[in-house]
């Protein structure tokens, strides 16, 4: 082959294989932890529970020592919880305790942790297994977080769920107060990324709102 056409065979073969570089899909740009928090609030606000999921799981995955990252994990299980998942829910909850016990909202935590419990709870004739682990999981709150403003509700749930199993064992009817209570659903809308934390909620009977 002359010269002149093994350049020419050279050139394009560099711009074969160059075109095939661009052709090549671009990396998806990693967002900020803040743009993906407040992606994940509104979501949630939304009710667009799976998406929410996966805005806050990139926090977790992308950016594991940002100070979002505790916040995230515990709205991954907010979301599970709200779209009642609660199994789900409870294993995100279980990891920010272990994670993150000492955080400024592990006693929140905490809390929605027995709800996940509560809230599954059969009527009285039934297993009362998740009667007896929301009583638990309520007892910690006021045990380890006395000052929480969580304390005085669990301390109520406490009570339900112990007259749960007296009713049981003595073989009474459920009553109303002992029947699970399906959470309702919270507005989020007055979190800021900056700011959210424990202090911004307040009991509900099965849910937290900010004040």
């Amino acid at each position: 082959m002359p010269a002149a056409l093994r350049r020419i065979a050279l050139v394009l073969a560099l711009v074969a294989a160059a075109g095939c570089g661009w052709l090549k899909p671009q990396a998806t740009p990693i967002l900020p932890a803040e743009e993906l928090y407040q992606l994940g609030e509104n979501q949630l606000n939304e009710k667009r529970y799976e998406d929410a999921r996966k805005s806050f799981t990139k926090i977790v995955e992308r950016h594991p020592n940002s100070s979002y990252a505790p916040r995230a994990r515990f709205l991954l299980g907010e979301a599970f919880y709200r779209d009642a998942e609660f199994d789900k829910a409870i294993k995100e909850f279980e990891t920010f305790l272990s994670f993150y016990p000492r955080h400024q909202i592990a006693d929140l935590v905490q809390y929605r942790l027995a709800m996940a419990y509560y809230d599954q709870v059969k009527p009285i004739e039934q297993d009362q297994t998740l009667a007896k682990k929301a009583l638990e999981a309520f007892k910690t709150v006021v045990k380890q977080y006395p000052e929480s403003r969580y304390a005085t509700d669990s301390l109520a749930k406490i009570d339900i769920c112990r007259g749960a199993s007296h009713r049981k064992r003595c073989g009474w009817p459920p009553t109303t107060s002992t029947r699970a209570i399906r959470a309702r659903p919270a507005s989020v809308s007055s979190w800021s990324s900056r700011t959210m934390c424990a202090r911004s909620y307040t009991p509900r009977r099965s849910g937290c709102s900010p004040r």
